[in-house]
């Protein structure tokens, strides 16, 4: 009857109901699963793998490290910059990504935030670990942007070559970092683009030294005078390596290169140092750095020096011009607002490289060689007692911002 049949249809309905009702619940499931508890695709490392943790914070190659408990909890933008990172091609290096549990304990007794005094309030916690130095706070900011943080990451992570053009470029390339070995190379003449690409090379595949190239025509080195004399030199051989390692206590060793200046011989000396198949030498004195005396001819009459000297200071002065005049074209092309703009970022980077300077300055008239760069200790990742070492270096742990 007609009764029955509405009946029917209502339980029809109700049933249709509770089946889209039921989907909806499952797909917001999913949906939430998706969103925030989907495994990121960024490997935990355990704190047990002791040595997978020592090449990360040691190793030298370029690591972004979010402190995360679980990799479901890494940040959507680092886990999104991950492969992109993964896949940088040069000038950029390959950065590898990966979580660890920060608040878990070491075999040493200390979580991760105590063994680089790390600010535990900051959150999401990135680092970026390269060269084997301290690790870099990455600032939230540039989480808000993957395209941003791959930049910041990949600029801050690129291949260093230090270019020591005056003495005080020196003790900052090879003599800031203490127990590190730096690769000094001495061009006597012009260094080739295929000569530049293979140091690049090689500086990228030992991250945890220094590379160095020092202007030989107004710095002077004090290994220069202990480099080996050459019989018949090639031209080849006027580009001249010296590998040097600075300690604690002032004393120093150095090791002059006798091969060929070519990447495969180079690079192999170079691995030889690193594995310590070869060893450096002790030396008396800590390599040192002056101003390269230009030479002089002994029959120029004064007044020639005289007017050669008024041709360079006027051709100083004309490029300190033509730079001053590039400058006024490109601010007159911005709007007022753009030009502002500039000014400021102008001032604040002056006032920024003052600030720096100072800080410069300070640490080389107390000591270049104070703790606070030394940064090669790894026992506090499998050693229990590490209290000798700290006390040692207590600072030397503290984290830096990212520039």
């Amino acid at each position: 009857n007609a009764s029955m049949e509405a009946q029917r249809r209502r339980q029809q309905a109700f049933m249709k109901l509770g089946v889209i009702g039921g989907g909806l619940v499952l797909f917001v499931a999913f949906v939430f699963q998706m969103q925030f508890g989907k495994p990121s695709g960024v490997p935990m490392i355990a704190l047990n793998e002791t040595d997978m943790l020592k090449e990360v914070f040691f190793g030298g190659q370029p690591w972004v490290i979010q402190c995360a408990e679980k990799s479901s909890h890494v940040d959507s933008t680092v886990a999104a910059a991950a492969p992109v990172l993964a896949a940088n091609a040069p000038p950029y290096s390959m950065v590898q990504t990966a979580a660890v549990p920060c608040a878990q304990t070491l075999p040493s007794g200390k979580t991760v935030y105590q063994r680089f005094k790390l600010d535990r309030s900051i959150e999401p916690l990135v680092l970026l670990f390269v060269n084997g130095n301290k690790p870099q706070v990455v600032p939230t900011d540039y989480l808000r942007s993957t395209r941003d943080f791959v930049k910041r990451v990949s600029d801050a992570s690129k291949v260093k070559i230090s270019q020591v053009v005056t003495p005080s470029t020196f003790g900052r390339a090879c003599l800031s970092k203490n127990n590190k070995v730096c690769v000094i190379v001495l061009p006597f003449t012009d260094l080739t683009a295929e000569h530049n690409a293979s140091l690049l090379r090689l500086a990228g595949a030992h991250r945890a030294m220094q590379f160095a190239v020092v202007n030989t025509n107004s710095v002077e080195l004090s290994v220069e005078r202990s480099l080996p004399k050459l019989d018949n030199p090639e031209p080849t051989d006027m580009v001249r390596v010296v590998a040097t390692r600075v300690f604690p206590d002032n004393s120093a060793q150095a090791l002059a290169y006798r091969g060929d200046f070519t990447e495969g011989a180079l690079g192999q000396w170079i691995n030889d140092i690193a594995s310590g198949e070869q060893e450096l030498n002790m030396i008396s004195k800590k390599p040192s750095a002056m101003r390269r005396r230009r030479h002089r001819d002994p029959n120029e009459d004064p007044a020639t020096r005289a007017e050669k000297k008024k041709q360079r200071k006027e051709a100083r002065k004309a490029a300190e011009e033509a730079i001053r005049q590039a400058e006024a074209e490109m601010l007159a092309k911005l709007t007022p607002e753009e030009r502002a703009e500039r000014e400021e970022m102008i001032k604040q980077k002056r006032i920024e490289w003052e600030r720096k300077r100072r800080e410069q300055m300070e640490q080389e008239a107390d000591s270049i060689f104070d703790d606070d760069d030394d940064y090669d200790d790894d026992d506090d990742i499998d050693e229990v007692d590490d209290d000798d070492m700290e006390a040692e270096a207590a600072d030397s742990e503290e984290t830096v911002e990212m520039e």
